[in-house]
């Protein structure tokens, strides 16, 4: 006779388990849900994530059920990287149908989380993005604006560049920078050049041997 005191078996967390069994609760889309909103609310700029902050989001699971089911489950299937188009279709076409919903735009994505649709979506794909050239104003605006509030994007754009990005401003400045610190180099180059051999003087016209067009 078969002896079932020990077999393990799932419940979902609604569900209580018998005595004597052992408890492994199903996840639920809704926890799956709660889940990838919690580590993308969690997630440091730096360092590792706390699972215990993230457990705090899920009543009935702990830090290791989160653990597990993220980096086993949830985290296979979110990709990371550049967008494909047949991403970017569907987030298109998930916002037409959803809205600002991103939890659910995510859901019919299938491969990035609602953070991730967020910054697509507002970073490149919102028909409204001015993409227009930069023009010697706007990057003297830019210039001056950062030398007065430092690199504080999202306030840069939001009051003095309605419709730009914040990632939008921030390659463009790199972009005059790398200029800037090329155009000092050549200089500073070619500083140092007349000082080790001093002003190059005019050569004499060779007259002897004129070049031949």
């Amino acid at each position: 006779m078969t002896d079932t005191s020990k077999t393990d078996t799932y419940f979902t967390p609604s569900q209580a388990a018998p005595p004597g069994q052992k408890v492994r609760q199903v996840w639920t889309p809704e926890e799956d849900r709660l889940l990838i909103e919690a580590v993308a609310k969690e997630t440091p700029k730096y360092g590792p994530i706390s699972w215990h902050k993230i457990a705090s989001h899920l009543p009935g699971r702990n830090n290791k059920d989160c653990r597990k089911r993220w980096h086993y489950s949830i985290a296979n299937t979110i990709r990371k990287g550049t967008w494909t188009r047949e991403e970017d279709e569907k987030l298109r076409e998930a916002v037409d149908l959803y809205g600002a919903r991103w939890n659910k735009i995510a859901e019919a994505v299938g491969t990035r989380n609602g953070d991730q649709c967020w910054k697509r979506w507002y970073d490149c794909l919102d028909p409204k993005i001015d993409k227009s050239p930069w023009t010697p104003d706007d990057d003297a605006k830019l210039l001056h604006l950062v030398s007065l509030h430092g690199r504080n994007w999202s306030d840069i754009v939001h009051q003095h560049f309605p419709n730009r990005t914040s990632l939008a401003a921030k390659n463009r400045y790199s972009i005059l920078q790398r200029k800037h610190e090329d155009h000092r180099h050549r200089g500073s180059r070619g500083t140092l050049v007349t000082h080790a051999i001093g002003p190059i003087q005019s050569l004499p016209v060779c007259t002897k041997h004129p070049i031949v067009s």
